[in-house]
């Protein structure tokens, strides 16, 4: 079963570069906190979001958020775990689970 969750991200802006999204649902690959440099890379998992919402002025951002794969550590998506957006080896946004929404 699919576990759904409402999540708050903070998107890290490099100089110009804006990396906030235009599409209302992306999929990203997400490393946990629990997971060291290694780890995430051996045992990594990407997260479908939708936004909810359009950024705020200091680039926080709410959406709805689940794992891309039916297989994947549906644990890892509890209240209070903190997650980093990655784009390859960048880190594009830092997310947090506010609350479960759905088991």
């Amino acid at each position: 079963m699919t576990t759904t969750v409402q999540v708050r991200l903070h998107w890290l802006l490099d100089g110009s570069s804006n990396h906030l999204p235009n599409d209302q649902r992306f999929s990203l690959p997400a490393r946990f906190d629990h997971q060291d440099e290694k780890d995430w890379l051996n045992d990594g998992w990407s997260l479908v979001i939708k936004v909810t919402e359009a950024s705020d002025a200091q680039a926080y951002q709410t959406g709805e958020a689940n794992f891309l794969l039916p297989d994947a550590p549906h644990m890892w998506l509890s209240e209070g775990k903190k997650f980093t957006l990655m784009e390859g080896s960048r880190s594009v946004a830092i997310g947090e689970v506010e609350k479960v929404t759905s088991p």
